[in-house]
């Protein structure tokens, strides 16, 4: 998928989001900020919608191996991994989102062959499977 069908795709799809409940016009150009710094090498989030009018980027392969990252109102955005038992939060800017570190991460995140390890060493992180 070219990089403009895949920007216009999610571009699309946070429009609808925002017919489900408000979202602030500053939080609205964040998400869209968000969506077009997306790496053609990583799949397309799930997106969703907080209740306080955030937008949500989920990348997940089930309940135990997810990133979420959260577009709030303060021009940051709040990032949220769940590796088995290793659960991380830290805040960032949508601008440094996509750095190495967290491209791994996601990939991690939604890699299938993990998800039947007891643990899995990714560099420092060791990620033990219940």
């Amino acid at each position: 998928m070219s990089e403009q069908l895949r920007s216009e795709v999610l571009q699309s799809l946070l429009y609808r989001l925002c017919w489900i409940g408000p979202v602030e016009e500053v939080v609205f150009d964040d998400a869209v900020k968000f969506i077009e710094s997306i790496p053609d090498d990583l799949p397309l989030p799930e997106l969703g919608l907080t209740e306080a009018g955030n937008v949500s980027f989920d990348w997940c392969e089930g309940p135990l191996q997810s990133i979420t990252a959260v577009v709030d109102d303060s021009g940051s955005v709040a990032v949220i991994l769940l590796l088995g038992d290793h659960h991380e939060e830290w805040n960032t800017i949508v601008d440094d989102f996509f750095c190495d570190r967290t491209k791994k991460l996601i990939k991690l995140a939604i890699d299938k062959t993990i998800a039947g390890f007891e643990e899995v060493e990714y560099g420092r992180l060791l990620v033990r499977k219940k």
